[in-house]
């Protein structure tokens, strides 16, 4: 599930984030440019007031990756 603050890319994004260490590998695997991932979660952490991709991911597993 969307939002309109928040697209597929970037569910896909931050859902790749708890399996890959690196903005690389997450591109890699999403075929986009390493630097799109790191100015997503740059926007997405700004968006959300999140401090640190820690924060970030515990906002996605609650509202968009682990819902029913």
């Amino acid at each position: 599930q969307t939002s309109p603050w928040v697209t597929s890319e970037d569910i896909e994004i931050m859902r790749l984030s708890a399996s890959y260490s690196s903005p690389s590998r997450i591109a890699e695997e999403l075929d986009i440019p390493s630097r799109k991932v790191s100015t997503r979660i740059k926007t997405l952490r700004e968006r959300f007031h999140s401090q640190n991709l820690s924060g970030l991911m515990a906002y996605f597993v609650r509202h968009f990756l682990f819902r029913e």
